[in-house]
């Protein structure tokens, strides 16, 4: 089945997911996983003028939460899946996919879903028993503000407490149906 066309618009915040070929990992280090995307993601920032609110990593997949106003996102996805992907085979020496598959997007539709998804980015580690606190994970940008001299959008609350609070049962399901959206809207109990 095709996937839904994502609705364009250069002004607006975009939730972005890639993942490896068969969830396999990405065939280099985490370490180095994590320098060619933010590397990559900076040259583009610069380029392109991306605005970059959440870099967020795990073995197979990695996650984006991002503007970008001088190009079409599908662009900007595509340029930085294909440098991605060229240099993970130039590192391995793998000739076969890399991802599985394009990226998977929906556009955020509001501050209040923005703010939700961006706590909800940051407590996934927690979630998955691989931190305490958020920014106990090294693979973010909240951990990793500095790397590569990515800037990321200014506005955004880093109140580590308000980050570490639970959502409901409720929220959280409400939160991954909307995931599966083409344009997000979560409406929780409080962010």
């Amino acid at each position: 089945m095709p996937r839904k066309p994502l609705p364009r618009d250069r002004k607006s915040y975009y939730h972005i997911t890639v993942r490896s070929n068969d969830e396999e990992g990405f065939y280099v280090s985490h370490d180095q996983m994590w320098s060619l995307l933010t590397q990559n993601l900076r040259l583009l920032q610069i380029e392109y003028d991306l605005k970059i609110a959440v870099i967020f990593m795990i073995k197979n997949q990695f996650y984006l939460l991002l503007s970008s106003p001088k190009e079409d996102i599908g662009r900007i996805m595509y340029f930085l899946n294909k440098k991605l992907s060229f240099e993970i085979r130039k590192k391995t020496g793998r000739i076969n996919r890399i991802f599985g598959g394009r990226y998977k997007g929906c556009l955020v539709s509001d501050e209040s879903s923005f703010l939700t998804l961006y706590k909800y980015f940051y407590r996934m580690p927690i979630l998955a028993g691989l931190c305490v606190r958020g920014e106990e994970y090294p693979f973010n940008s909240l951990k990793s503000s500095t790397v590569n001299s990515l800037s990321y959008v200014e506005f955004i609350p880093t109140e580590l407490d308000w980050l570490n609070s639970d959502f409901t049962r409720s929220d959280e399901e409400k939160i991954r149906k909307a995931l599966k959206k083409t344009i997000l809207r979560i409406s929780t109990a409080k962010t």
